[in-house]
């Protein structure tokens, strides 16, 4: 029987169609890897990007333990390059363009203090194996900055840049602990990797915690590490007081009924506290607040004109978004999106 592990298991490759690294599905969208593997997907250097700007090239990935060579399109919808300055550095999240196969499921994802001497085991696609193979060994403990160090064991493989972005799969938690994201290169009698623990990966991402299939193990203890980051277990719901702050959002944004209620909304939105499956949202009209007042500040009507034009198209494709949203709040801010869109809509009319 197929654990979560080889039902999550993607393969990703280059413009060529040549296999470039690993990831592993960590919702129904989302998928896990590293930066490195995506810069080599796409065939570029991080010298050649802005760090700021995702890119727009498709990724093209499969299931290979599933439906292998049978691509399916992926964008990169969040990424930390590689920056040896700081902590947590060299992951990428893909969002699935296409249906997965039906019986892709994702990891179940463990979060865990003591790893120490767990036997793991993962797979990867090392230089000439096109159909990859299968590594395991035991697992050390962290380094001073934060990924864990891994022994492959016996004869058998061991880490290269083939497993970039693999899952590990702990065979005494049956779950994935973390992501590979490196491999001891100066000595060769050093059969060493490291990965990405899935705590690292959900403070770097964490939407993970309310998308993926997450289990705590020593949650009193893990809870004192996790007070310093940001995120807690989604699961349990949203804090009161988030909730309370969105509703007043929402109100707030409600009550815009005129353009100029409109261009100063975004001057009282509180969208940076707020780590919420509707931020995005409230980032957006926010953004789109900040753009109607650079737009009536424009000199001339027909300038005007223009750029309010295009701000109604921006909020006519957000309530087409919302339309389609499953989101729970997609129904909630939907009504305002069409007001705001109305109101500009009208204003560009006087304008004429």
């Amino acid at each position: 029987m197929k654990t979560t592990l080889e039902t999550s298991i993607v393969g990703i490759y280059d413009l060529g169609s040549d296999i470039v690294g690993v990831g592993f599905l960590v919702s129904k969208r989302y998928v896990f890897t590293t930066f490195n593997v995506i810069m080599s997907a796409l065939g570029i250097v991080p010298e050649m990007i802005n760090a700021e700007n995702l890119p727009e090239q498709p990724i093209y990935i499969d299931f290979p333990l599933l439906r292998p060579k049978k691509r399916i399109i992926a964008r990169v919808v969040f990424w930390l390059p590689v920056d040896a300055d700081q902590d947590i550095e060299d992951i990428a999240v893909l969002k699935l363009e296409n249906s997965p196969p039906d019986k892709a499921r994702p990891v179940r994802l463990v979060v865990a203090e003591d790893l120490w001497g767990h036997p793991f085991r993962t797979f990867g696609f090392p230089d000439g194996h096109y159909y990859g193979v299968w590594l395991s060994g035991v697992m050390k403990g962290a380094q001073a900055k934060g990924w864990v160090q891994m022994e492959t064991t016996g004869a058998g493989y061991y880490f290269d840049y083939g497993f970039s972005g693999a899952p590990i799969w702990d065979q005494e938690l049956n779950g994935v602990i973390g992501m590979c994201v490196a491999a001891e290169r100066r000595r060769s009698d050093v059969k060493v990797g490291f990965m990405i623990s899935s705590t690292q990966l959900i403070k770097a991402w964490p939407t993970l915690a309310k998308e993926g299939n997450v289990h705590y193990v020593g949650l009193r203890q893990l809870q004192k590490q996790l007070i310093g980051f940001f995120v807690w277990i989604r699961q349990l719901g949203l804090p009161r007081h988030q909730v309370k702050q969105l509703e007043q959002d929402a109100q707030q944004l409600e009550n815009c009924k005129d353009v100029q209620s409109i261009r100063n909304a975004h001057r009282s939105l509180i969208t940076d506290e707020l780590d919420v499956p509707a931020s995005p949202l409230l980032h957006s009209l926010s953004r789109i607040s900040q753009d109607v007042n650079a737009a009536l500040n424009q000199e001339s009507s027909y300038n005007q004109r223009l750029a309010l034009t295009v701000i109604a198209d921006r909020l006519n494709g957000l309530s087409l978004e919302l339309n389609r949203s499953s989101d729970r709040y997609a129904k909630r801010f939907r009504p305002i999106v069409n007001s705001w869109r109305e109101i500009l809509t009208n204003h560009v009319r006087e304008l004429a």
